[in-house]
C-alpha cells in the first residue's frame, strides 16, 4: 500500500540509441546520485517490446517514511506480453511494530512477520526472480525509495536496476479513467479482481493492466519510455 498522487538477458546499447539513453539517464530520479554515475540503460531504445520480459513489483510497509519505516512485504510478477506470468511474494520481518491503521489496510500483522526473514535475506531472492527483466511499479518512487533505504540500512550491494513508473504510463494510456489508482483502473477496465493492498496482488494487477493495453499497441522500448514521460528511477544502494 502506498499513497497515490491524484526473460531475455540485458542487451548492450546500440550506437544509435546511446544519445537517447543518455537523455533518459540525465532525466532520471535517484536522490543523492549525480547523473554521470548512472549506468547505461540495459536495453536499446529500438528493442521490440514484445521481446522483453517484465517484472511488476510492489511493497507493503510500516508507514510512509523510507528513512524511519520498514518494508513488510515484497510482491513480484514476472511476465511477457503474450506468454508467461509467474507470481511470488515474500513477507519480511521489519523488526518493529506494525501500526494498527496499516494493519487495517494491508492486513499484515506482527504475528505474520515475527518469524519471517529480514530484508537482507529476502533481497537476493528478489534479485534472482527479476534477473534479465525490466522492472515496473505503480507510483514507483515510493517502492524504489523504500528498497534503496533498506539496502543502505542493511549495507547490501546491488546492481543498479531501472524501474518504470506505471502510474505515469497508465495516465498516458488511460486518460479517460476517473482515477489511476489500481482499484479504479481494474474496475474501469472491467478486469477480474479480488483483494487489493497486498504486494503480490497489486503487482499482479499492474501486470494485468499493462498487458491489457500494450499487446499490439507498442512497437519499441522507445514508445514505452515516451509513455513513461522519459523518466527512469533506479534501485541502487548508493
Amino acid at each position: 500500500m502506498k499513497p497515490l498522487m491524484h526473460s531475455p538477458a540485458p542487451l548492450g546499447l546500440e550506437a544509435g540509441a546511446r544519445m537517447f539513453a543518455l537523455a533518459l539517464l540525465l532525466g532520471s530520479v535517484r536522490p543523492g546520485i549525480a547523473a554521470p554515475a548512472f549506468p547505461e540503460f540495459p536495453y536499446p531504445a529500438t528493442e521490440k517490446v514484445n521481446r522483453l520480459t517484465f517484472t511488476a513489483f510492489d511493497t507493503e510497509t510500516t508507514g510512509f517514511d523510507p528513512h524511519g519505516d520498514r518494508i513488510v512485504e515484497i510482491g513480484a510478477v514476472r511476465f511477457t506480453l503474450g506468454g508467461e506470468i509467474v507470481a511470488t511474494n515474500w513477507l519480511i520481518n521489519p523488526c518493529r511494530h506494525i501500526p494498527r491503521y496499516l494493519k487495517s489496510v494491508h492486513g499484515i500483522t506482527d504475528e505474520m512477520v515475527r518469524n519471517a526473514p529480514v530484508f537482507g535475506e529476502v533481497y537476493p531472492c528478489f534479485l534472482q526472480f527479476c534477473k534479465g527483466t525490466l522492472l515496473l511499479a505503480h507510483n514507483a518512487g515510493f517502492d524504489v525509495s523504500f528498497i534503496n533505504a533498506e539496502l543502505q540500512r542493511a549495507g547490501l550491494t546491488s546492481p543498479s536496476l531501472p524501474v518504470l513508473d506505471t502510474l505515469r504510463i497508465f495516465r498516458t494510456w488511460y486518460p479517460a479513467s476517473p482515477s489511476h489508482s489500481l482499484p479504479s483502473l481494474v474496475k474501469w477496465l472491467r478486469l477480474p479482481h479480488g483483494r487489493f493492498h497486498r504486494a503480490g496482488n497489486d503487482a499482479y494487477y499492474v501486470a494485468l493492466i499493462f498487458r491489457q493495453y500494450s499487446a499490439g499497441q507498442l512497437e519499441s522500448l522507445r514508445d514505452l519510455l515516451s509513455d513513461a514521460g522519459e523518466r527512469v528511477l533506479w534501485i541502487s544502494p548508493q
